[in-house]
């Protein structure tokens, strides 16, 4: 399997919103409303992809892993995601809302029985080294009859996170990667190189 062939970024903005104004995309900048008040962006939590998790393989059920076989293979391009102050919850705590979109691109194998496929993805909720959360999302593609490449992104995703007492200090991360099967686990840590991105914006 031939190593990935673009690269890869990570990138997330805080977005700053107060009454009279509309910030644009920012880190830790503030932005003054028609009363002259500064208000400053949440922090964004760190973003991992877990290593192996970044590129998905699919065979054909029953037969071995040679290239003949391949139906499709997917890597994970970007994370993108914008953090701003969101409503507190049902005990009246501070929250910030994480809006999380993921940007894939895909290419069919020889082995491929249809334009459609699934690559289910998960994001995960890491706090102090235990997950507080995960979900798991089907994302579906669709390759043209003509066209063996794809790039398409997942609809967005909203993840509200306690803002704790500083809303400049997040000490959440975020993990996003492929939902694989032990054997697609093994394949990606035996065969792909380790996935590299850029992050910006952080």
């Amino acid at each position: 399997m031939h190593a990935p062939f673009f690269k890869k970024y990570l990138t997330f903005r805080s977005l700053a919103v107060l009454s009279g104004s509309l910030c644009s995309l920012l880190t830790l900048s503030g932005c003054v409303d028609q009363d002259d008040s500064t208000g400053f962006a949440p922090a964004c939590p760190e973003v991992e992809v877990p290593l192996g998790t970044g590129d998905i393989v699919a065979w054909e059920p029953g037969k071995d892993q040679d290239l003949s076989h391949l139906m499709h293979q997917a890597q994970i391009t970007e994370v993108n995601g914008v953090c701003r102050e969101g409503m507190p919850d049902s005990k009246k705590r501070p929250m910030t809302r994480v809006d999380v979109s993921v940007s894939f691109r895909a290419e069919r194998g020889p082995a491929s029985q249809s334009n459609k496929f699934d690559v289910p993805y998960f994001i995960a909720v890491v706090r102090d080294g235990k997950i507080i959360t995960k979900q798991v999302f089907p994302t579906f593609g669709t390759f043209s009859n003509n066209n063996e490449n794809l790039a398409f992104k997942a609809p967005v995703r909203y993840i509200d996170l306690p803002a704790g007492g500083d809303p400049q200090v997040n000490d959440y991360t975020l993990m996003v990667g492929f939902q694989l099967t032990e054997t697609q686990l093994r394949y990606n840590r035996e065969h792909m190189e380790r996935e590299t991105f850029t992050r910006h914006g952080f």
